[in-house]
């Protein structure tokens, strides 16, 4: 893990609020599953600056279950985002 992981992180997490900003958050109001998702996302900002900030890349590699939490909840944000445009 190096400085690109932290940078392509933080554009991807922007990305996906301001996409929910400019669309407008009533448009995704009917969505049962959104506020999980919108959770998901913001749990996924805040835990990775919690990795970045707490941890070393040399020791995150020893620590690797964290860094597997992240993958995972970026396979569960996929996941709700084909759902939802499948149905649309």
């Amino acid at each position: 893990m190096n400085k690109t992981h932290i940078y392509f992180g933080i554009g991807a997490i922007a990305i996906i609020l301001l996409h929910i900003a400019m669309m407008g958050f009533s448009r995704y109001s009917d969505i049962w599953f959104f506020p999980a998702l919108l959770f998901l996302v913001i749990w996924q900002g805040f835990f990775g600056l919690f990795l970045t900030w707490r941890y070393s890349p040399a020791e995150l590699k020893t620590l690797s279950y964290l860094v597997h939490a992240q993958f995972f909840t970026g396979i569960a944000i996929g996941i709700f985002a084909f759902f939802w445009s499948s149905t649309h």
